[in-house]
């Protein structure tokens, strides 16, 4: 049977490198990260990245590839694109989370309106004077 490596993860999301492109977070999820380096320079017998260009991306596999692209921009050196990305990556999935949550609070706001008002839904009018007032 053949050894799975473990993946390399930063803040708890994957990180997976493909020739000079990083993606980072998962594809379970509706975005990824995309960081491809642009440029690099030797340093000590090393490549360092100095250009990044940084993609948030829908993971979507029926849009085209230039579709999936929600934000990008070029930014000078890996940390500093790794780090936008990561919040990019952080304010989207937790924007979806957010949407759910406020869709299901509007949702029992709404069964606790119908059930204070009857099982119909019913408006109740008084008139006072010329004019209409709902309670």
């Amino acid at each position: 049977m053949a050894d799975q490596k473990e993946l390399l993860t930063y803040k708890g999301r994957p990180l997976v490198r493909k020739d000079n492109l990083i993606y980072y977070g998962s594809m379970a999820d509706k975005y990824i990260v995309m960081l491809q380096v642009l440029e690099t320079k030797k340093e000590h017998d090393m490549d360092l990245a100095t250009r990044v260009l940084v993609q948030l991306q829908l993971t979507d596999p029926n849009l085209k590839a230039r579709d999936r692209v929600v934000k990008k921009s070029e930014k000078d050196g890996f940390y500093t694109a790794l780090d936008v990305g990561c919040v990019w990556l952080e304010r989207a999935l937790n924007a979806k989370s957010r949407a759910r949550e406020d869709m299901e609070v509007q949702q029992n706001e709404t069964s606790h309106d119908k059930a204070s008002h009857g099982a119909f839904g019913r408006v109740h009018r008084c008139v006072h004077g010329s004019g209409r007032f709902r309670h």
